[in-house]
């Protein structure tokens, strides 16, 4: 009788791969869990930062600012501002004084808690600013003029390096109301409704470390060194007319003069830099009214420098041309 020999059974790779493919999509569920949850992190401390720099902007500025939308980097080592736009005191035709554009801060979020929060590096793209005259006043002497006393517990930031590239200031004048200043009249018959100066790309350093302290600057303190940086190169560009680069110039003069007697010592350096730059491009008369008031901001009274400096000026233009004409040949 044959016997047979019982076949051995075949491993259970059916049952084993089974099991590797249930794994598989364990390990995807739980890293699509991590990677929702890690976005809905990013998305709410994306909320959270944009909530908080708007906040705070509008209570340090006095002024109603938006901010569109806040990024955080995946790595937490950066995040970028969008759309941060400063609207101008009342009073003004144009009610949008600022818009910052895109700005990327160089800071870990770790370290967005600290006090005052270091930064190495922030840049700023194509911003745009308005400077506009009503009457005789300008919004951003009225902006400056209007900021808070400083808040119990205001963000302060140390800020290694703020570059600022693709600016532009849209300077209104108000032509009716120059005309009447003395010794003005016909002479700005020409001037434009608007101006727009392309602004060269500027580099602040070390802005919140006064005296080799890190005490940091307030939001507010910031931004009105910005302003009044923007200010000034507008004033000192050859895309202006002459008359209105003196105008410009006496009032960031007098912006500085309000600025040293109510903000911090934290910005006074950079100021005192951008004083100094200002009188570089004006007449020598005009030149020194400006100079006056830097040195006395608080005892000078910036419209009567105004109406004499600007009055002078085109007085001069005027005795020149006089002069010129009367020594021509009668025919």
């Amino acid at each position: 009788m044959t016997t047979e020999n019982t076949p051995t059974p075949a491993p259970a790779e059916p049952k084993k791969s089974s099991a590797m493919r249930i794994v598989k999509w364990i390990v995807l569920a739980i890293v699509l869990i991590v990677v929702i949850a890690v976005a809905v992190v990013l998305m709410k401390l994306d909320e959270i930062v944009r909530r908080t720099v708007q906040t705070q902007a509008s209570a340090s500025l006095n002024v109603p600012t938006t901010l569109k939308s806040a990024s955080v980097s995946l790595f937490g080592q950066s995040v970028k501002l969008n759309n941060f736009d400063i609207e101008a005191p009342a009073g003004f035709k144009t009610t949008q004084m600022m818009s910052l554009g895109s700005i990327g801060v160089d800071v870990k979020v770790s370290e967005l808690r600290d006090k005052p929060i270091k930064i190495s590096t922030i840049d700023i793209t194509n911003p745009q600013m308005v400077i506009e005259m009503s009457g005789t006043q300008f919004n951003i002497k009225k902006f400056i003029d209007g900021l808070p006393p400083s808040q119990a517990e205001p963000m302060k930031l140390v800020i290694g390096t703020l570059n600022v590239n693709g600016a532009q200031v849209t300077l209104k004048p108000d032509v009716a109301a120059l005309s009447a200043l003395p010794g003005l009249g016909k002479n700005l018959a020409s001037l434009k409704e608007a101006y727009v100066i392309n602004i060269p790309p500027l580099q602040l350093e070390n802005i919140g470390t006064a005296d080799g302290n890190q005490n940091g600057a307030a939001i507010k303190e910031v931004v009105s060194l910005l302003i009044t940086q923007l200010a000034a190169k507008a004033a000192q560009s050859d895309q202006l007319p002459p008359e209105l680069r003196q105008v410009l110039s006496l009032n960031v003069n007098d912006i500085m003069g309000s600025l040293k007697a109510n903000i911090g010592a934290q910005v006074q350096g950079q100021l005192d830099k951008i004083g100094g730059d200002l009188t570089k491009n004006l007449p020598p008369d005009t030149a020194k009214s400006v100079q006056d008031l830097i040195q006395h901001p608080t005892t000078q009274n910036a419209q009567q420098a105004i109406e004499h400096g600007i009055g002078g000026l085109l007085s001069g233009k005027q005795k020149s041309k006089d002069k010129k004409a009367s020594t021509q040949p009668s025919r």
